[in-house]
């Protein structure tokens, strides 16, 4: 339940919060990330995905996301989310990743997706960007296993994630040797 609480409040906080604020609680979200990773990262999905908040859906994760779902006031779940939360949200989206087993990000992989994918469009250039962000640590876990989930994105869209991971695979490469 403390997983669960944090959170909600953390990511409700910077739809409100100023931009400071806001900072702290996406460093906390990323330190707290480590804890339980496929938990965490179940209960980001219904703060960027706006479907699940309109419907007050509960995802096929169960009952991490239901909790999150429950934190959550009508106005929020009704409302969408904010494009401060959700941003915050897909930070800690990509911190959490990194703390993911393989196996248990694959497992992940289809809800992450239809969650983070429709925002790959977003007229928001951060937004845009931490998606791709996301895609890039995912695919740094599970390699070409993210292509099927990738496959229907523009050919511009795909052409830009790939630039992006050719780029974090010469930095990995060039911080190993």
């Amino acid at each position: 339940a403390f997983l669960e609480l944090i959170v909600a409040r953390l990511c409700n906080a910077a739809a409100f919060a100023p931009v400071a604020i806001s900072l702290h609680c996406e460093q906390i979200l990323s330190l707290v990330s480590a804890l339980d990773p496929p938990r965490f990262a179940s209960l980001l999905l219904p703060f960027i995905s706006v479907d699940s908040l309109n419907a007050g859906s509960v995802s096929s994760s169960g009952s991490a996301a239901s909790s999150s779902s429950l934190l959550l006031s009508s106005g929020e779940r009704t409302g969408g989310s904010s494009q401060h939360t959700r941003l915050l949200a897909l930070h800690a989206l990509s911190a959490a990743v990194t703390h993911l087993k393989s196996s248990d990000l694959i497992l992940l992989l289809p809800e992450l997706t239809v969650a983070i994918l429709p925002h790959f469009s977003s007229p928001l250039v951060d937004t845009r960007k931490s998606v791709v962000f996301v895609l890039v640590e995912v695919y740094m876990k599970v390699g070409d296993t993210l292509y099927p989930f990738v496959k229907n994105l523009a050919a511009s869209q795909r052409k830009l994630l790939t630039v992006y991971i050719e780029r974090q695979m010469n930095r990995t490469s060039t911080n190993t040797v």
